[in-house]
This record gives C-alpha cells, structure tokens and sequence, in this order.
C-alpha cells in the first residue's frame, strides 16, 4: 500500500546537504556515494527533496510502529527517476510531528 492520501510530507534541507549529500561519516558517506551516483547533487538539492516526499506516495508502505517520538512509517522501492535517467529502489523512513506532517528521518538504498 502506497500512502495517496493527504499526508504532508517534508524534508528539510540540512537533512539532504549535511546527511544524505555529505561524507562527514562513515554512513552519510556511504548514502552520498549513492544518492550522487543516481545524479542528486548540493548544488540542486531541491531535486532530491523533491523525489524523497514523492516517495510515499508511490512506494509501497513496508513498516508502520510507534515509537516514543511518534508514529513512524517506512516506504520500500520505487523512488522516481533520478536525474541520471535510472530508477532506484530505496527504504526511506518518516515520523509524524505534532501537526500530523511527516518528516524524513533517513534514506538509503535498498535491492529491489
């Protein structure tokens, strides 16, 4: 089950260019060689931000639970076209806030 309804989903820009566009770790670093090998850069990080909240609305829901900051939802497979033309399978990971809205937690490449 993909998520169609009207869910608002956000991503805030120093999640994308200081974690998933970063190699300031080992991880964010593993997650910028992936998410640049499909073409997302710094420079139009607004691209990436832009496929990540399509992403529930197009994947399928893998995992919902509770945790004690809220409801999280995990969607698997089907980011949209990347900007290098390819499709990607990735897992991303989102909380619900206080106002209903869900903000992405992670991403990261998942096999199809």
């Amino acid at each position: 089950m993909s998520d169609r309804g009207g869910a608002d989903w956000r991503v805030h820009s120093d999640k994308i260019l200081r974690y998933l566009l970063s190699d300031a770790t080992p991880t964010a670093a593993a997650k910028n060689r992936f998410f640049r090998s499909a073409g997302y850069t710094p420079e139009a990080w607004q691209d990436l931000a832009f496929a990540l909240t399509a992403h529930p609305t197009t994947a399928l829901l893998h995992k919902s639970m509770t945790t004690i900051h809220g409801e999280r939802r995990v969607y698997r497979c089907d980011l949209p076209v990347a900007p290098n033309g390819r499709r990607y399978c990735i897992l991303s990971v989102w909380e619900q806030r206080s106002d209903g809205s869900y903000w992405l937690v992670t991403a990261y490449p998942q096999s199809s």
